[in-house]
């Protein structure tokens, strides 16, 4: 089984720095996650297409918990009350949408779209909000 666990990723976090192929690549299939796990997609596309639903489902699940303290901090982090009733916020790689929607109960005049992968999306439809 996969571990995610940072501190295996670490461990080759050199290995990619200067890795020829690796060490001026901006590309999110070369990185510490590539070379330790011995997978060629980035770190969140491969979270989130894992073929068991569980661990999908897991996963969307720990950024959910990951995100908890921004989701206080971002609704005051930026003046969403200048915007306009009619604005729209997207959030790209929002997950399952508990930060968005921690600014939505601040400023319930704004529209949001979440972007993420369908997995993330799917979770974030049946687990209920936090806060």
């Amino acid at each position: 089984m996969l571990s995610f666990a940072a501190w295996d990723t670490e461990f080759h976090l050199y290995d990619a720095l200067t890795h020829p192929e690796y060490k001026d690549s901006f590309a999110v299939n070369k990185t510490a996650f590539n070379i330790t796990h011995n997978v060629d997609k980035g770190m969140f596309e491969y979270m989130f297409s894992i073929s068991d639903p569980a661990r999908r489902e897991r996963n969307a699940l720990a950024m959910k918990g990951m995100g908890v303290f921004a989701a206080e901090s971002v609704p005051r982090s930026y003046p969403w009350e200048n915007l306009g009733k009619d604005a729209v916020i997207v959030d790209v790689a929002g997950g399952t949408g508990h930060i968005t929607m921690a600014v939505l109960r601040k400023f319930p005049q704004l529209k949001v779209i979440v972007q993420d992968v369908e997995s993330a999306i799917d979770v974030g439809k049946r687990v209920p909000l936090l806060g």
